[in-house]
Formats: C-alpha cells, sequence, structure tokens
C-alpha cells in the first residue's frame, strides 16, 4: 500500500504546465517524473500486481490521473515475465518508452 501512495503522492506534485514551459530544466525535472512513475507502474505489473488496485490511485478525471491510466493499461499490454532479467528489460524499456513520450511534447 506504501508504494501505492508514494506513486500518488508523487503525481499531485507534478506540475501540469511544465511541458508547455521554455525551461529546459522544467521539462527534464517533469519528464524524469513521467520516467519514475513508468518505473513504478511496471515494477508493479511485473511483480503481479492488480490492474485494478493500480487503477484505483487514478479515480478521478484529471489531465494526471488520465495519464496515469492510459500508462497503466500500457503496461498490461506486456507480459508478466517470470524471469528478472526480462523484468529489468520490459521495465526499463517501458519508462523510457514514456519519457520519450513526454519530451516528444517539448515546444508543442
Amino acid at each position: 500500500m506504501t508504494k501505492y501512495l508514494i506513486i500518488t503522492l508523487t503525481l499531485l506534485f507534478i506540475p501540469t504546465n511544465a511541458v508547455a514551459s521554455n525551461s529546459n530544466s522544467e521539462l527534464t525535472e517533469y519528464c524524469g517524473v513521467v520516467e519514475m512513475l513508468a518505473t513504478k507502474i511496471m515494477t508493479a505489473r511485473q511483480n503481479a500486481a492488480s490492474m485494478s488496485r493500480l487503477m484505483e490511485i487514478f479515480p478521478g478525471p484529471s489531465a494526471v490521473e488520465d495519464m496515469g491510466r492510459k500508462m497503466i493499461k500500457d503496461a498490461y499490454e506486456e507480459p508478466h515475465w517470470q524471469s528478472y532479467d526480462l523484468k529489468q528489460t520490459t521495465i526499463s524499456n517501458f519508462a523510457n518508452k514514456w519519457a520519450g513520450i513526454c519530451y516528444a511534447k517539448e515546444g508543442k
């Protein structure tokens, strides 16, 4: 349950206008949080966490919660691996994918 609380608190402090900002440091900070959240979500998925339990973290219709729910749905499209190495590779690839999506929004 502590993991879920940490994820929720992290999301509360994400500046929703950081992507639109001209500051590279703000964008880097924002996308770093997105990457960290993606890491936590895929780690939970690879540790056989219930999708419904993760979805409970994002109950409302805000932009941040929409992103969280999309991330969870995306994580559950990936297989649950038994091998430690495959889990770690999947977690890293997933986090980098979402960081890339975030950085792609730069200047838009």
